[in-house]
This record gives C-alpha cells, sequence and structure tokens, in this order.
C-alpha cells in the first residue's frame, strides 16, 4: 500500500463530512412563521397614523391667527395702509362699524362678546403700529402679543411662549413613547428622544436670535403662486410651528415604517415554550384543586364516581373491539416508538441548556456540601 493511499483513506471521510456540511449550509434555512400582529400592536400602529395626519391636518390647515396676514400687510406697511386694511376688515366682520361710534352707540348695535372682539381688536391694531412691535408679533405669535401683559422685551415674550412651546413636544413625546411600547418599536426610543431634542434645541435657537422678519418676500422670491403660499407661513412663529409639526409627522411616520422584523428568535421561542408550559402546568394544578374539592363533598364524589366509572366502561369496549385493535396496530407499525421517545428526550435536554444559555432558567449547580 503506497503512502498516497494511505492519505486518501484517511482524508476521504473528512472530505465527505465537509462537503455535506458545506452542502447544508448552501441550503435555504427553513423560514419560521411570522409572529402573529396582537390587538396592541394593531392600537399603536393606529395610533401613529392618528398622531401623523394630525399633525400634517395641523400644519396646512389650521393655520395661527395673524391679523397682519388676515389684513394682507407687508412688513413695511405704512400706518396709513393699516389704519385702511383695518376698516375694511372690520366693516365685513362688523357691520355698521365705524371709529366715531360712541360708546353708548356701540353698545347698542353690538353685543358683549362683539364689544369685547372690537376693544381687542383696535388695541392690538394700535400696537402693531410701530415696526418693531410688529417684528415681535410676527415673531412671538398672536397669543403672546396680545395676552402677555408683563411682557416688555423679547426675552419676556420668549418666557412666556416657553411653556406652550414645551408642552407640545412633551405630549408628542409622550404619545410616541406609548405607541412604541411594544416590542415591535422599543429599539426606536433612543432615536425618537435625540430627533426631538434636536427639534428642541434648533427652535429654541431660532426664538433667541432669528428676527421677526416677514416670511412672505421669501415665497414671491422662489416664485410661489399666491394660492399655494396661502397654505405657507407667513411670519418666524408660524414657520416654527409648522415645521415643529411636520416634523413630528416625519418622526410618525418613520416610527410606524420601521417597526421590527416578525420572525421568531430562538429566545422567544424559548419564551413561549415555557409561558406555555406554566399555563399547562396551572391548569393541570387547577384540575387537582376541583378534584380535591369534588371528593371531599359526598354528592360531588358520587357523580364524580359514576362519570369516571362510566368512562373507565367505555374504554373497556374501545379496547375489546376488534376494528380498533387493528387500526391501532397499524398506525403503530408506522412510527418508530423507541426513537420518538429518544428525539423528544434529546429536545427537552436542547431546550433546557438554551433556556440555561439565554438566562431563561437559572444555572442548577452540584451541591458540594453533604451530610456524612
Amino acid at each position: 500500500m503506497s503512502w498516497l493511499n494511505v492519505v486518501l483513506w484517511i482524508a476521504t471521510p473528512w472530505l465527505v463530512g465537509k462537503i455535506v456540511n458545506y452542502v447544508r449550509g448552501q441550503q435555504a434555512p427553513t423560514k419560521r412563521p411570522p409572529r402573529p400582529k396582537t390587538r396592541l400592536d394593531l392600537i399603536v400602529s393606529l395610533l401613529l397614523l392618528v398622531v401623523a395626519f394630525a399633525q400634517v391636518f395641523a400644519a396646512f390647515l389650521m393655520p395661527p391667527e395673524n391679523i397682519l396676514s388676515t389684513l394682507d400687510l407687508a412688513e413695511d406697511a405704512p400706518n396709513f395702509m393699516i389704519r385702511s386694511r383695518f376698516r375694511d376688515h372690520m366693516s365685513a366682520e362688523f357691520p355698521g362699524w365705524t371709529e366715531s361710534l360712541s360708546a353708548t352707540q356701540r353698545a347698542e348695535m353690538f353685543s358683549p362678546p362683539q364689544l369685547s372682539e372690537i376693544g381687542r381688536l383696535e388695541t392690538l391694531i394700535e400696537k402693531l403700529r410701530s415696526a418693531a412691535s410688529r417684528a415681535v408679533y410676527r415673531k412671538f405669535g398672536h397669543a403672546a402679543f396680545v395676552d402677555c401683559t408683563w411682557c416688555v422685551s423679547s426675552a419676556d415674550y420668549f418666557l412666556y411662549v416657553l411653556p406652550s412651546l414645551m408642552s407640545q413636544y412633551a405630549v408628542t413625546l409622550a404619545l410616541l413613547g406609548a405607541a412604541t411600547s411594544t416590542w415591535r418599536r422599543t429599539h426606536l426610543r433612543l432615536y425618537i428622544v435625540v430627533a426631538v431634542l434636536v427639534m428642541v434645541v434648533s427652535e429654541l435657537a431660532g426664538f433667541l436670535y432669528v428676527d421677526g422678519s416677514d416670511i412672505n418676500p421669501l415665497w414671491h422670491t422662489l416664485g410661489i403662486s399666491r394660492d399655494v403660499a396661502v397654505y405657507l407661513p407667513t411670519s418666524y412663529f408660524h414657520a416654527a410651528l409648522m415645521f415643529r409639526q411636520l416634523g413630528f409627522f416625519v418622526i410618525s411616520v418613520l416610527t410606524w415604517f420601521f417597526e421590527r422584523s416578525s420572525v421568531w428568535t430562538d429566545s422567544d421561542i424559548l419564551q413561549e415554550i415555557f409561558a406555555k408550559q406554566q399555563y399547562m402546568f396551572s391548569k393541570s394544578q387547577m384540575a387537582r384543586l376541583a378534584r380535591t374539592a369534588a371528593l371531599g363533598d359526598s354528592n360531588l364524589r358520587k357523580t364524580f364516581m359514576e362519570y369516571y366509572s362510566k368512562r373507565e366502561l367505555e374504554r373497556d369496549a374501545w379496547s375489546k373491539d376488534d376494528e380498533y385493535k387493528e387500526l391501532r396496530e397499524k398506525t403503530l407499525k408506522k412510527f418508530n416508538i423507541d426513537k420518538l421517545v429518544s428525539e423528544a428526550s434529546t429536545l427537552s435536554q436542547k431546550i433546557i441548556e438554551d433556556a440555561t444559555n439565554e438566562g431563561l432558567l437559572p444555572k442548577v449547580g452540584n451541591s458540594s456540601g453533604g451530610e456524612d
């Protein structure tokens, strides 16, 4: 026998094993069925879609109140134009109104809510006569400019709008947190928090360092038609609100789209097995308790014995039936019972080992101590 034959004789089984393993590795692995979506998964998906729709709806169809946009006034509009546009607006909104009406005539012509609104608008227009006031109005919005009675500087207005601004972020972040409470989207929470923090810092920096210039000329410069520009922001406050809402819309849509895969992992399978085993164990315990309670009562014990006596008679009748015996023998011949028992034992041991390695079961150590 030559050395070549010896080498081939030794190496051939090793090569065959490698080839078999390679072929098995090239075969497509068995796909596990996808994990079914629970009712909670559907609820959080619907919540994300509702949040996204509400944000984009508010961004384009619910602009903040802005009297300058209502009157179609430019940033450098002269005071006479402001007064003229204001008279036309008031005449259309409150028929019969003129600046020369006395307090008595106004009380006769208008209801108390209308009088309150008229007084508020007249005071607002008087405040907006200066360019500086108009810049503050465009930067911090209508509500802050009208309702803040102690605001003097831009810093005061910033402090006034800050709670409302942060509350919007807090509410949306809470909704997104609820929508990512399931395992399919928990991995997105860090990205959501980072994105929201970037939005907060950017918006706060804008309120501190951006002036309150009119944005309308920008749309005209870009060639955007007037019909389209109606849905676009006209001031920094409006722009910040719109981009905040669109940012929430983008985050909600991405969170809805990038959900975790539905493939079962080994850990998920083990947890499902243990959950079902615990359920079966609980049912067996309940059955034992029910049987103990039934045997403790004389009437129930009698019914219990009669029921199982009847079942035993039925089993005896089945076991003596020739057709049943023939069918049982045919069925058993199709299976290798010893092999099934061996495979079941191996599988159960593998499950316990994997569960222990995954930390789902505590490791059981051999006790070194003992009694002599």
